[in-house]
């Protein structure tokens, strides 16, 4: 049987959790070539890129796998570098750098990209809008309906946006002026003569109103509302308006909720998934 590599330290660290998930090419060869009951142990699925989106996609593979016997094979060309997203971690200055000179390609500019476990996932921002349906009418029908069917049937982005937390309400954005702008903007789009031409009827709900909590399907309170638009319970504005205003919250990836003006500790990145799905099949 193959040796696998032990634990790589450097001068300060010893990397455990990269050795932990990670396997070189060959080691992954030689897995597939072991016999079990006299079977090759082949992987079932391949997925090409652990980045922000490979790297979920082989966890859902995993996790909707009841039997938990599926063989994925993520290939990722990029080190592992963090295991959470940058603002979840306590660093005293900015993000690392993570360019590779095998990765500079000259000629081109690719400014956003992070060859690495995670992908970008690892430092992006979390804002998640979703697409209206005006800007898929170029997709193809069947594509539309998985994405989103009609009710009160979900799709794929009620999927999405419970996994990467956009469905959660964010206070810690909410102030005087965050408050008192988004009341500016409602009573500006309610105005028939707007500029923009936009009405509310074009906009999507929040996907807190959209997507409630699966196992309470009833209807959001308008004193819930009240409080996740930071608006004080003796606030009047009725229900419609409420929604009105619920659609002008950005849609981030943030899994926890904090006191206004801080950050919550849990933003949305593919590498915990990832993870988790490794230590389950380990």
């Amino acid at each position: 049987m193959a040796q696998l590599l032990p634990s790589e330290p450097t001068s300060f660290t010893l990397d455990n959790m990269g050795r932990f998930l990670c396997n070189t090419l060959q080691e992954a060869l030689d897995s597939a070539a072991q016999t079990v009951a006299g079977k090759r142990r082949d992987f079932d699925v391949i997925v090409i890129g652990g980045g922000t989106f490979g790297a979920v996609v082989a966890e859902h593979l995993f996790v909707t796998d009841v039997t938990h016997n599926r063989r994925i094979l993520v290939l990722e060309a990029g080190p592992f570098v963090l295991p959470e997203h940058v603002q979840n971690l306590p660093f005293l200055g900015g993000a690392p750098d993570l360019r590779s000179p095998w990765v500079n390609h000259p000629a081109l500019s690719y400014p956003g990209l992070i060859f690495a476990i995670g992908g970008r996932s690892l430092t992006w921002g979390g804002w998640s809008p979703e697409l209206l349906d005006e800007e898929m009418t170029a997709w193809p029908p069947s594509t539309r309906n998985a994405l989103r069917p009609p009710p009160p049937n979900e799709g794929y982005f009620a999927n999405a946006s419970r996994q990467i937390g956009v469905q959660e309400t964010n206070d810690f954005i909410y102030g005087p002026l965050h408050i008192a702008l988004r009341k500016q903007l409602h009573a500006g789009l309610k105005n028939q003569a707007n500029a923009t031409g936009l009405t509310f009827a074009d906009l999507l709900d929040h996907p807190a109103v959209r997507y409630p909590d699966q196992g309470d399907p009833t209807p959001i309170p308008d004193t819930l509302l009240r409080e996740w638009l930071g608006l004080p319970t003796s606030d009047t504005t009725p229900r419609a308006d409420l929604l009105e205003m619920f659609k002008l919250e950005a849609p981030l990836a943030v899994q926890s909720v904090t006191l206004p003006g801080f950050f919550p500790t849990n933003k949305f990145s593919a590498v915990p998934g990832l993870i988790r799905a490794t230590r389950l099949a380990a």
